[in-house]
């Protein structure tokens, strides 16, 4: 089953999943159960009832968080018993996002590597320290991203300048194993980097303290066919 209103995100892994071989689960008419939904008028417990009336086992959710946490919420609910593996986007989940909260426990999430830990170079760690002083920047989605960003354009200008390069060639060249703030940049000849990686993770619940963490050492994805 694949729910979500991110449709690039939900057909390539649809094109994905169907590519490596694999089929999606079907309602009682043949129909692939690929449910859109609009956060503002969803309904999830009629969503969840029809994932369970249509028997599938697992379920791929393309939400945010508070719209995944309903989700999740009703598919226990209504017996659900498979896996539930959301995107990146559906993090954090929170206990009060539940009315039980061991609801999430074993759902898998994906995690970009770089959201995670601070970078070790000399740029990453100056970025942050300023970064968390600055209510803006703190606040903030994608400060370490834009900030690489602005600074390797500079650079790139600065060097084409100083050598009568152009900007696309001084940007591979500056590009090249540049420690960020966000993680390390590597530039291939399309102008892309892997950007890290993914960790698998799977939320666990502890009814001692009523919590919900975040076990990152489920395993890993990288992006196939990257050659720098």
């Amino acid at each position: 089953t694949d729910i979500g209103g991110t449709t690039d995100a939900k057909e390539f892994f649809i094109a994905y999943w169907t590519d490596a071989g694999n089929s999606l689960c079907t309602d009682s008419d043949g129909n692939d159960v690929v449910i859109p939904y609009d956060s503002w008028s969803a309904d999830f417990e009629t969503i969840a009832e029809d994932i369970v009336d249509s028997g599938c086992d697992s379920v791929a959710l393309f939400s945010y968080s508070m719209d995944g946490a309903g989700i999740i919420e009703e598919l226990e609910n209504e017996g659900f018993g498979g896996t539930i593996v959301g995107w990146s986007a559906i993090n954090p989940l929170q206990e009060s996002d539940f009315s039980d909260a061991n609801d999430a426990d074993a759902v898998l999430s994906i995690m970009p590597r770089n959201n995670q830990v601070v970078s070790e170079s000399e740029r990453g760690q100056a970025f942050w320290e300023d970064c968390v002083n600055d209510s803006d920047c703190a606040n903030g989605i994608f400060t370490s991203e834009t900030y690489d960003t602005i600074t390797l354009l500079a650079e790139a200008y600065m060097l084409s300048e100083s050598f009568d390069e152009s900007i696309e060639d001084s940007l591979h060249y500056v590009g090249y194993q540049w420690e960020g703030a966000s993680s390390n940049i590597t530039f291939n000849e399309d102008g892309d980097v892997d950007g890290g990686g993914f960790d698998i993770c799977e939320y666990e619940y502890h009814s001692g303290n009523d919590t919900l963490t975040l076990d990152c050492d489920y395993g890993e994805w990288m992006p196939p066919g990257l050659s720098l």
